[in-house]
C-alpha cells in the first residue's frame, strides 16, 4: 500500500509553508525585475485593467520592455499561465486531502490544475477588446461545455480555479494568492472539524468502555489490548466529549470504505506512541507482513503524553495477530507504549 504522506497529516502547516514560500520566491524575484512589483499591488494607475473608466480597458502590463513588444508578451503570458498553475496548485492539493476518505476523482484534480492556464490565456487574448469578448462568449455557446460533478463541492473547486485564472489573466497577482489562501484555509478548517457532520448517530455503550470500543462499537468480541494498563483503562464522561469529532472522522472512513466490493478494513489498530513519525516508519515495514492494507485515519493526543496513531486494517488471514501485537509492542525505544486490536464489522454494520 503507498505510504501516507505526512504532508496530510499536517494540512494546515503544509498549505501555509507553501504559501510562505511562494511569497519568499516572488520577494526575490521583485528584487531581480522590480517591475514585477506591480503584479502585487491593486494600482488601477499600473495598467492592471482594475480602472474605473468605462468602456475602455488599459493593455496589460509590459513588464520587459527592452526586450521588445512581441518578446514581452511573450513573456507576461508566460507569467501569467505560470502564475494560475501556483496558486491552483494547493487547491488541487487541498482537494485530494479532504477528499480522500470517500475517494476523489482524478480528472477533477486535473481540472483544477489547468483551467487556471486556459482562463488566463483567453483573459490576455481578449484583455481590452469588447468584440473580441464578445465573440468568445458566442463561440462557448455554441460548443456549449457541459460537464456534471458528484459533489456540489467540485463546482466550487472548479469555479475558484476560474478566478484564480482571471485573476492572473488580469495580472493582479494579488488577488490570485488571497482568493487560492483563503479558500484553502476555510476548506480545510471545515473539513478538520467536520462541520456539517452528526457525531453520536451510532448508538454507543453507555458504561465505562476503552478507547477502541468507544470508537467502534457493535461488536461484543472484546479488543486484544497490551501495554500500559493506565492508558488501556475506560474512559472517562469529559474524555468520550473530547472524542467526538474523532469518532465522527471514522465513521466517515468506515462508511466510505463500505462502498468497496472487497478488501474491507476488519480491524482497528490503535497505537499509543511517544514519537509517532518514528512508529509510522517502522509500521510502515512492518505491515506489510500482517496486512493487506491499512490506512492511517488520524493522530491524536492521548494519555500520559502519548499519541494516539488510529489505524484501519484489514489484516491477513494467515496473520499471526499475537506475534504482530508483540512485534509492535516491542519497537525499541520504548516508542510504543500501548496496543488495541478491535473488529470493525459491528461499526459498519451500524452504519449501512
Amino acid at each position: 500500500m503507498k505510504r501516507p504522506s505526512r504532508l496530510r497529516s499536517h494540512p494546515f502547516l503544509a498549505v501555509l509553508g507553501y504559501y510562505a514560500l511562494v511569497a519568499g520566491v516572488l520577494a526575490l524575484a521583485v528584487q531581480v525585475v522590480p517591475r514585477l512589483g506591480k503584479l502585487l499591488v491593486l494600482d488601477a494607475a499600473a495598467g492592471t485593467g482594475l480602472t474605473p473608466s468605462v468602456g475602455a480597458v488599459s493593455p496589460p502590463l509590459s513588464l520587459f520592455p527592452a526586450l521588445g513588444p512581441t518578446i514581452d508578451t511573450v513573456l507576461v503570458a508566460l507569467l501569467a499561465m505560470l502564475g494560475g498553475l501556483v496558486f491552483a496548485f494547493p487547491v488541487a492539493w487541498t482537494y485530494t486531502v479532504t477528499k480522500q476518505a470517500e475517494g476523489y476523482d482524478k480528472s477533477v484534480v486535473q481540472l483544477i490544475a489547468i483551467l487556471p492556464i486556459a482562463v488566463a490565456g483567453v483573459v490576455m487574448v481578449v484583455f481590452g477588446d469588447l468584440a473580441l469578448a464578445f465573440a468568445l462568449a458566442g463561440i462557448v455557446a455554441a460548443v456549449r461545455f457541459r460537464t456534471t460533478f458528484k459533489d456540489v463541492k467540485d463546482a466550487v473547486f472548479a469555479f475558484v480555479a476560474i478566478g484564480i485564472g482571471l485573476a492572473v489573466g488580469i495580472q493582479v497577482w494579488i488577488l490570485a494568492a488571497v482568493l487560492s489562501l483563503v479558500f484553502n484555509v476555510v476548506i480545510l478548517a471545515l473539513w478538520r472539524f467536520d462541520l456539517g457532520e452528526a457525531p453520536g448517530a451510532v448508538s454507543r455503550p453507555s458504561g465505562p468502555t476503552s478507547l477502541s470500543q468507544a470508537l467502534a462499537p457493535g461488536d461484543t468480541q472484546a479488543p486484544l489490548a497490551v501495554g500500559d494498563p493506565e492508558l488501556l483503562a475506560p474512559l472517562s464522561s469529559a474524555e468520550r466529549v473530547v472524542l467526538q469529532p474523532s469518532m465522527a472522522r471514522l465513521e466517515h472512513h468506515v462508511k466510505a470504505d463500505a462502498l468497496r466490493e472487497k478488501q474491507k478494513y476488519r480491524e482497528l489498530l490503535l497505537v499509543y506512541a511517544t514519537d509517532p513519525d518514528e512508529v509510522e516508519d517502522r509500521l510502515e515495514d512492518l505491515l506489510p507482513e500482517y496486512a493487506r492494507r491499512w490506512q492511517l485515519v488520524e493522530t491524536f493526543a492521548g494519555r500520559k503524553g502519548t499519541h494516539v496513531m488510529e489505524y484501519l486494517v484489514r489484516l491477513k488471514k494467515t496473520a499471526d495477530v499475537a506475534l504482530m501485537l508483540e512485534r509492535v509492542r516491542a519497537l525499541e525505544g520504548d516508542l510504543v507504549q500501548a496496543i488495541e486490536l478491535k473488529p470493525m464489522k459491528g461499526l459498519r454494520d451500524l452504519l449501512t
